[in-house]
């Protein structure tokens, strides 16, 4: 008779596991030996949108996608850092997306960069 158990849900990690048996009726109870488990972090990919030219002093829309680079993988929730220029603003990231307002912006042009460090999977990716 075999038996099949499935271990959901669990962090990037390194686990330990082994199997026991009580014993039952006849048969005296033992251990199996030990064996590991790793759990690795899921890759991602980070992406900032396309910003279309606006006029001095005009707010910009910056879109932020984090996407899993594994099918299947949930959807990521967190914070991500967006600098524009040398001003830095948090966008909340929920199910993969978010947007920051850049209020006011003067003529000229912009380095804008995102970063991530994922609540669910703890890694870390620039663009």
């Amino acid at each position: 008779m075999d038996s099949q158990n499935t271990l959901c849900d669990l962090p990037a990690d390194t686990y330990k596991l082994k199997a026991t048996f009580a014993g039952m009726g006849p048969y005296d109870g033992c251990t199996s030996n030990e064996v590991t488990l790793t759990v690795n972090k899921i890759a991602t990919s980070i992406s900032v949108s396309d910003i279309s030219p606006i006029d001095a002093g005009d707010d910009a829309v910056v879109t932020v996608t984090m996407t899993p680079t594994e099918e299947n993988a949930p959807p990521i929730d967190g914070i991500a850092q967006l600098t524009v220029g040398a001003n830095s603003y948090k966008v909340a990231i929920v199910n993969g997306v978010g947007s920051c307002v850049v209020p006011n912006l003067a003529a000229g042009t912009y380095d804008v960069t995102a970063s991530f460090a994922t609540l669910n999977f703890e890694l870390f990716c620039n663009n």
